[in-house]
């Protein structure tokens, strides 16, 4: 009776899991969604936790109205959150064996959804740098799309 018992308690606790869409909108420091990338310069996003979840969909849409996009998308993870949001940290690399989100982007105005695998860390950003030719109004906007357990 005790196993039957235990056996159903099993059943019951699996059956109340769910399968949950977690969608992050990645935002730049001071809580932006557009994330200006001007020139050449390289820019960190807010940290943001990341769940149980081993892969997700990193979704990107870069737009440039005055000339043309050249940018690059490094995920970056960490155990602590960083000590300033925006800032370069010691604490925050791109996993080893990892590769990058996105090398040298040029095709603008178009959404890619691309499969990406988390190393098991609690926390992330994206390092977003413009390339030799990113025009100066370049803007980039990041989602992050996780299934996970509940």
């Amino acid at each position: 009776m005790k196993k039957l018992f235990l056996a159903l308690l099993i059943c019951l606790l699996i059956a109340s899991q769910s399968q949950v869409l977690a969608v992050v909108n990645v935002v730049n420091p001071a809580g932006s969604v557009s994330i200006a990338v001007p020139t050449t310069t390289t820019v960190y996003t807010h940290s943001f936790p990341i769940d149980k979840g081993e892969y997700g969909v990193v979704s990107y849409y870069v737009f440039s109205s005055g000339g043309s996009a050249d940018i690059i998308i490094e995920l970056q993870q960490s155990y602590t959150l960083p000590t300033t949001e925006g800032s370069g940290d010691a604490g925050y690399v791109e996993p080893v064996g990892f590769s990058n989100v996105v090398t040298n982007l040029t095709t603008e105005s178009t959404w890619y959804h691309q499969i990406y695998s988390f190393a098991p860390l609690p926390y992330g950003r994206f390092k977003i740098t413009g390339a030799g030719s990113n025009n100066a109004d370049t803007v980039v906007t990041i989602k992050i799309n996780q299934e996970t357990m509940r």
